[in-house]
């Protein structure tokens, strides 16, 4: 996620990591790979229609597109992010894509279109894709089999909307903390990096071991 920051306390002794999905890329490497992505179908006369949530992740990407090509939203993306822009948030130019109808949009090739997840299973995105639109699927979950096998997509970046591999490290050293816990997602590969490269010693993990012995308020959730 950008601008990621979190203003750590002088000393933190329980830290609680939740969600880390088991990727290693940095979110400047996710960002290239998308951009890339979409200038090589567009090159192709392949319009690109991006999965997204529709509030955070999609206003998120919609800052972070490096292109020229139009912009088009979901209505209810549409609605979320004029609602930022009324409250002093800037983003690129973008139209609703209620603007156009579904024959004129299988006319265009050069469109990016931003939607949730869950409307690709409806018109007029099925039309959209039969006819050479390409899918972008992106979220953490995408390094998940059980998530590709319910959204299908031509490729899959994982964005998430936690914080990215090395945001989340520096976070761990900055706290320095007396005890982790890692709850959810790749424990067994985040815990053997902490421990090797690292050298934290201290882990422990929630799914295994619910019995946590805090003696003080320096518990820090993340």
């Amino acid at each position: 996620m950008p601008n990621f920051y979190l203003e750590t306390s002088r000393y933190c002794g329980v830290l609680v990591i939740w969600r880390w999905e088991g990727s290693n890329f940095t979110f400047r490497e996710i960002v290239n790979d998308l951009s890339n992505y979409i200038h090589t179908q567009i090159s192709e006369g392949n319009p690109v229609i991006l999965l997204s949530y529709e509030f955070g992740k999609s206003q998120n990407i919609l800052k972070i597109l490096r292109i020229s090509n139009r912009i088009l939203l979901n209505a209810n993306i549409a609605k979320l992010t004029r609602i930022l822009e009324e409250n002093g948030i800037e983003f690129p130019e973008w139209e609703p894509y209620g603007k156009y109808n579904k024959n004129q949009l299988k006319k265009l090739n050069d469109y990016i279109l931003l939607t949730p997840p869950y409307s690709i299973f409806k018109e007029p995105y099925k039309s959209l894709i039969a006819t050479g639109a390409k899918v972008v699927s992106l979220s953490g979950k995408v390094l998940e089999d059980i998530y590709r096998k319910e959204i299908k997509a031509d490729y899959y970046i994982p964005l998430s909307d936690h914080c990215d591999f090395n945001t989340l490290c520096n976070f761990v050293k900055k706290c320095n903390p007396n005890n982790i816990y890692l709850e959810h997602g790749k424990i067994c590969e985040f815990s053997y990096f902490l421990l090797k490269t690292e050298k934290f010693t201290n882990l422990k993990s929630l799914e295994k071991n619910f019995i946590m012995d805090i003696k003080s308020n320096n518990l820090l959730i993340i």
